[in-house]
């Protein structure tokens, strides 16, 4: 395996050989940025949000050629740059010629369907990529249909990001009925696609795929105006289903009557540990269902209820349920009505120990002898845009793109 410091060498030589001015940026990142993975390998990390200048498509365009004729970087972090589909068959033909690369991170660049296009190609002949980020390239309904076709051929792809990317209703159907056979993808976000429909096709065809797939361990359907409906076929699919491990239904329109459904999920599914309903309708009627049901459930593990229109006797119900359920370690509420009887009933969990500062997003504190509880600053997504440059995470964070892949604590990478 080459040393990372030729790099930087190969760099300069291939400006030199095509007769471009090398860039500045590239060259410092190339000195300070390249730190070496736990598998052995090295992430190069080239964040636009970082540089004093974002890269541009030439810029990545001689750097991949430099890339190439080194093995020794596994991981390659693009995001929020100025890369458009100029380079995207530079990027295709790295992809496709490197039998190294196990994760590229393509967030918020300015790739459309054709980039698209020419990326889905190259992975039909890539099986070393793990990850790849593309959410926030506006790849629309036809760049969607490109990656479904790819997963019918790939045998290597864990992580799917497509969240933002304005996907179609063909698409996301395309991908729950490709992922329905593929026994190689864990993580699949398809997030935020724009739907002109109220029948929730795309939640029912994700119902069925949940019946019948066994290697998917976290689907993301943030902002997919899902609704009690369509939270009750997913239900339906997750009564069956035996590896997913995260689901993510946050932003979406459920309330009391698809919790019910949701809540009997939790009754009778051994696999489920982290469930995000965040920025929904469940009111206290939708809470109180939950709660019931995780009396009886000892494999849920995280629970984000936030910003449900919760009231007190809703948060007094799911404080109780605590008493009992022993498995949730992590939970979120802030953004509901933390009235008295919840305040209290959450400041003795907090003193048993029940739940630990660093799990919750709230924090009680007493004024004038009445309990109240504030807002903390944690979360589940909280390094999904950027990944932290101090602290105890920072570390962890920039060792590898796959630590750091969704913030689901529970699901580990090798």
């Amino acid at each position: 395996m080459a040393s990372p410091d030729t790099v930087k060498q190969q760099y300069e030589k291939v400006c030199s050989e095509n007769g471009a001015e090398h860039s500045f940026e590239v060259v410092q990142q190339l000195t300070i940025n390249i730190v070496q993975t736990s598998s052995g390998g090295y992430l190069l990390s080239l964040c636009g949000n970082r540089m004093k200048q974002r890269l541009g498509d030439n810029d990545v365009t001689l750097l991949l050629a430099a890339l190439r004729q080194s093995d020794c970087i596994e991981e390659l972090d693009l995001r929020y740059n100025n890369i458009s589909d100029q380079s995207a068959q530079a990027i295709a033909n790295y992809i496709k010629e490197n039998a190294f690369i196990r994760a590229i991170n393509l967030m918020c660049n300015d790739l459309t369907a054709e980039g698209a296009a020419a990326i889905a190609e190259s992975l039909h002949d890539n099986d070393s990529l793990r990850l790849l980020k593309m959410n926030g390239n506006k790849i629309g309904n036809k760049g969607g249909m490109h990656f479904a076709g790819m997963l019918q051929i790939n045998t290597g792809l864990e992580i799917l990001d497509l969240n933002d990317c304005d996907l179609g209703m063909e698409s996301v159907i395309a991908l729950a009925t490709v992922v329905r056979q593929n026994k190689f993808l864990q993580v699949l976000n398809c997030s935020r696609p724009l739907l002109f429909s109220v029948q929730e096709e795309t939640t029912v065809h994700m119902g069925l795929m949940l019946r019948v797939n066994s290697v998917l361990t976290q689907l993301h359907l943030v902002k997919c105006d899902i609704r009690d409906f369509g939270a009750e076929r997913l239900a339906e699919g997750l009564y069956e289903n035996t590896s997913l491990k995260h689901i993510n239904l946050s932003c979406n329109r459920i309330t009391r009557d698809g919790a019910r459904h949701l809540a009997k999920v939790l009754e009778l599914n051994a696999t489920l540990e982290t469930l995000e309903l965040a920025e929904n309708r469940l009111e206290d009627d939708g809470i109180v269902s939950l709660a019931d049901s995780l009396v009886n459930n000892f494999t849920l593990r995280c629970l984000s209820v936030v910003s449900n229109q919760i009231k007190g006797r809703g948060l007094v119900k799911l404080a109780e349920s605590l008493d009992i359920n022993t498995s949730l370690e992590k939970l979120y509420i802030w953004g509901n009505e933390l009235e008295d009887d919840a305040c209290k009933a959450f400041q003795k969990l907090f003193e048993s120990m029940r739940l630990l500062r660093e799990n919750v997003d709230v924090e009680a504190y007493e004024i004038d002898g009445v309990i109240h509880l504030g807002e903390l600053g944690h979360s589940l997504r909280t390094y999904y845009y950027y990944t932290p440059n101090f602290g105890s995470d920072a570390k962890i964070a920039q060792q590898s793109l796959l630590n750091n892949f969704y913030g689901s604590p529970y699901i580990e990478t090798s």
